[in-house]
């Protein structure tokens, strides 16, 4: 995994798009914390070569309120990055 992007929009109120560019074909985890370091979601993505994108549409199917939250991304060779995003309601 060689980058991942900032979510866009930043902040949001409905969904956000994370690219992520990986150096090969590869299992990742997707994950998102609050600001306390507590995990609120946890997804499994497949990261073809290149750019992929990750929606994340929790913001209006979950009840998560406005906030600061962290995404992470854990691919499969042990890398992880992550950035932060921030909900408004």
């Amino acid at each position: 995994m060689a980058t991942l992007s900032n979510p866009a929009p930043n902040p949001a109120g409905s969904e956000q798009s994370i690219d992520i560019m990986s150096g090969g074909i590869q299992a990742a985890s997707f994950r998102i914390f609050d600001i306390a370091g507590r995990l609120v979601l946890e997804e499994g993505v497949h990261l073809s070569k290149g750019q992929n994108t990750v929606v994340w549409t929790e913001f209006t199917d979950t009840l998560l309120p406005s906030g600061n939250y962290f995404i992470s991304v854990t691919a499969e060779d042990g890398s992880t990055l992550t950035t932060r995003s921030a909900l408004i309601r």
